[in-house]
């Protein structure tokens, strides 16, 4: 193994990866667009065919200030009443569990806004001491420049998102 023993650095990403945020992001919409009648799985098959917000607005409600969209959605995504629909994918606690015991150092980075609304779902989803650090770029930085400085020659490292 040479003169250095391998670290392994896992970095998680947070919505979409270890929790499941499609409600919320759904239901969010859903209120911000009181005109739509898109079932989850319509909104979501959109989605998946990666068409933005903004598309579908400008697609099948032209009405729609997407200004005014953008303002309330930022104000919204991120509170309590939206982050309580928010649930970790199953077998994620015990994954990440079995890392620790493994000895892996687990990260985690997500392009929220507030380490407030991460803090709480943490808090809430019993996984407060999970991560050696908890990177949140607050829509001001790069994901991968805020963990660039952890990633070096002599571990073994993995991004998953």
């Amino acid at each position: 193994m040479g003169l250095y023993a391998k670290v392994m650095n896992i970095f998680f990403d947070l919505d979409g990866t270890i929790i499941d945020s499609k409600q919320r992001l759904y239901q969010l919409f859903q209120f911000l667009v009181p005109e739509s009648n898109f079932s989850f799985y319509e909104y979501w098959e959109l989605k998946m065919n990666k068409i933005s917000n903004e598309s579908i607005l400008k697609t099948y409600f032209p009405n729609i200030d997407i200004l005014m969209f953008h303002e309330n959605w930022m104000a919204l995504i991120e509170s309590e009443e939206y982050l309580i629909l928010d649930l970790p994918f199953p077998g994620t606690t015990e994954y990440l569990n079995g890392l620790k015991q493994n000895e892996a150092i687990i990260y985690l980075f997500t392009a929220r806004q507030s380490i407030i609304s991460v803090s709480y779902q943490l808090n809430r989803f019993g996984w407060s001491n999970m991560f050696s650090d908890i990177f949140v770029t607050e829509q001001k930085y790069e994901k991968a420049e805020m963990i660039k400085h952890l990633v070096y020659n002599h571990s073994l490292n993995w991004i998953v998102g």
